[in-house]
């Protein structure tokens, strides 16, 4: 475009050329023609130029901002499109979890109606359970007073790590993170599950409400059996409960090397009553299910090991998260 304007302006200067030397040639007609005239006529076909010069530069800058609002336009699909998809994704996720529970419903054909925990159709997506990175919606469940995620947590924060680095995993298992990026992951409106949450959980489904306080990492060579009983096999993926414990394990972290449990034998989850800038001086809660066992095992869990003591460490474990709705001041 700027080549015909650079053309279109030489052609008006060898035309303004010629014009000027026919005034000036001897005997013709036009030596009457004054200069002032001239110049004029100058003036009239420079301003004529610059003129059509404008209108082609507002032309080109005209292109330029629709090829702009093209881009941006192209932006604005793109981003509808993904949150289309995430949507379609927790559609097509409820229709699976729908018919699987289904499916549970026709091979348990009788069911203890007096359980309180006995809430089949109870766990749907929660569209203020949204990932606040990928913008994923959770399924989420309630109990008693309480509303909990359903799923383990799956938001890629920093302090946070998929099994063998694979994000295959993380879609079925979840995240696992460091307490501190635990404190931080949950949507917004949500919170890291405390301990006492998960002891009113625990009663809810049907644990001994003395036994909620019960610890098993204390004195683990004299502890009783008989504590914490009768309720994880409800509490995990299969069980009647909806909460699907998923035994997904642990990973340890030393330096940049990540390291986990074997899958399918147990599954931990962080549990947190304190304040995190206080976090270096104050026990760790946590929960520990297994594979073998019917028991929901409560931990407890120190930053630096104290001798003796039973106790593990927290520092450079990642273990899932469960959330629960509502804003908490940590």
């Amino acid at each position: 475009m700027k080549y015909d304007i650079k053309i279109f302006s030489i052609f008006v200067v060898i035309l303004l050329f010629f014009q000027l030397q026919s005034f000036c040639q001897p005997g013709s007609t036009k030596d009457t023609v004054s200069k002032d005239t001239a110049l004029s006529t100058l003036n009239l076909i420079m301003k004529s130029v610059n003129s059509t010069k404008q209108g082609l530069q507002d032309s080109i800058l005209q292109l330029n901002l629709n090829e702009q609002r093209k881009n941006e336009l192209i932006d604005s699909i793109s981003k509808e499109n993904k949150k289309y998809q995430v949507f379609k994704d927790s559609i097509e996720h409820l229709d699976k979890f729908s018919n699987m529970r289904n499916n549970d419903l026709l091979k348990d054909s009788v069911l203890d109606k007096k359980a309180p925990y006995n809430q089949l159709g109870s766990v749907f997506f929660d569209s203020s359970c949204v990932d606040k990175v990928s913008g994923q919606i959770y399924r989420t469940m309630k109990i008693g007073n309480l509303t909990w995620m359903a799923e383990n947590l799956n938001s890629p924060v920093p302090g946070s790590c998929c099994r063998n680095n694979d994000v295959k995993n993380c879609d079925e298992f979840g995240r696992y993170y460091t307490i501190e990026a635990a404190l931080e992951a949950c949507p917004k409106g949500w919170h890291l599950s405390s301990d006492y949450e998960w002891r009113t959980l625990e009663k809810y489904f049907g644990m001994i409400p003395e036994d909620t306080s019960k610890f098993y990492n204390l004195i683990p060579l004299i502890a009783n059996k008989k504590h914490r009983r009768f309720i994880a096999n409800k509490l995990k993926l299969g069980g009647d409960s909806g909460f699907d414990v998923n035994l997904a394990g642990f990973l340890t972290k030393s330096g940049s090397i990540y390291r986990s449990s074997p899958y399918g034998y147990s599954a931990y989850f962080w549990a947190f009553d304190g304040k995190i800038d206080l976090l270096e001086s104050q026990y760790i809660y946590a929960r520990k299910f297994k594979s073998s066992s019917e028991k929901v095992f409560r931990k407890k869990l120190l930053h630096t090991k104290k001798i003796p003591s039973f106790l593990e460490t927290w520092p450079g474990k990642l273990y899932s998260v469960r959330c629960v709705k509502g804003y908490r001041d940590y």
